[in-house]
């Protein structure tokens, strides 16, 4: 029994193969340009939601200090006023102290001069009816300096109290701008993780025109893109923290190994750069996530007890 002769390609699958190839170029030339469109307008609104922010919280900022000089300046003026005023107040103590002085002198005075006109005098009744009403006002003066004593420690309890209030609302301020320190921080971390971010977009950038000019076999640009975007993660790692440095550094070494392929083995190199952008899609992992993946390596290095490693067969290469 004879073997039959394969078909021989004819002119019309070589058209289509051709057809195909094109179309998917195509395809990778738009997907190219989408994801170049997407990073530039992602940039862009980024970075006007940054300045936004930044130029929020600069007006916020000003606007507290603001408030904090007035309401020092206010306490500073009410502190000079009651300090005025309780000099103000001990002068009158001090005259009032004089006075009461003047007034028990001049009742001594009185009563002496009572005496004497008692001794001297008994008759002279007109006399005493005077001193009697002299004495009688100088009562009631004393009264109303007793009285104006009250109102002035009356005061001085209530100037005590705004003390007291000005140094709670002044202890609110200082709440305030503890609190808007800790926003901008916060802000400040989310600008730089954007910022990373950013940089990893561009390298994906550079990867996926690498991609493209392997697919079109243009190896030298191919080089090129992935040398930029090895470049861009080399300059990100100091600024990265540990746990995100392990994670970059395998992205590097995968770029590293492209290009050492490049460009002898072009498919090898293609499956490097896959897994590059691959990792780098993936985006940079947080602090539990990376603590996860170490934990799920090491268990995974480490055989459990009592367990083997099955030999694998090596297949036989068949002809065809």
């Amino acid at each position: 029994m004879s073997t039959p002769l394969p078909p021989q390609p004819s002119q019309k699958s070589c058209l289509e193969r051709a057809v195909i190839i094109f179309i998917r170029l195509l395809f990778a030339l738009i997907f190219g340009v989408a994801i170049g469109a997407g990073i530039y307008f992602g940039a862009q609104l980024l970075y006007g939601q940054y300045t936004s922010l930044t130029q929020d919280y600069e007006a916020r900022i000003t606007t507290l200090e603001t408030q904090q000089t007035e309401a020092g300046q206010v306490v500073a003026n009410r502190l000079s006023d009651f300090q005025t005023r309780l000099e103000t107040l001990e002068v009158q103590g001090d005259t009032q102290k004089e006075s009461l002085a003047n007034l028990e002198s001049r009742l001594t005075t009185q009563e002496e001069y009572l005496s004497i006109q008692a001794t001297a005098v008994m008759g002279q009744q007109a006399t005493q009816e005077v001193i009697q009403e002299t004495i009688l006002a100088l009562q009631t003066q004393m009264t109303t300096l007793q009285t104006d004593l009250e109102a002035i420690q009356a005061v001085l309890a209530q100037f005590d109290e705004d003390i007291t209030a000005l140094n709670t609302n002044t202890a609110a301020y200082a709440d305030s701008i503890d609190a808007l320190n800790a926003t901008v921080a916060a802000s400040e971390a989310h600008l730089i993780e954007l910022q990373h971010q950013m940089v990893v977009l561009q390298a994906m950038e550079l990867l996926t025109r690498a991609r493209l000019n392997l697919v079109q076999g243009n190896a030298t640009l191919a080089q090129s893109d992935i040398t930029a975007a090895r470049e861009l993660l080399t300059e990100l790692l100091p600024q990265l923290p540990p746990y995100q440095v392990t994670y970059v550094t395998e992205t590097i070494v995968m770029l590293e190994d492209s290009l050492n392929a490049l460009p002898q083995t072009p498919l090898t190199a293609a499956d490097q750069l896959e897994s590059a952008w691959q990792m780098l899609a993936a985006g940079l992992p947080t602090e539990a996530e990376a603590q996860a993946a170490a934990a799920a390596a090491e268990s995974a290095a480490t055989p459990e007890p009592g367990q083997e490693e099955t030999p694998t067969a090596t297949p036989t290469p068949t002809g065809p």
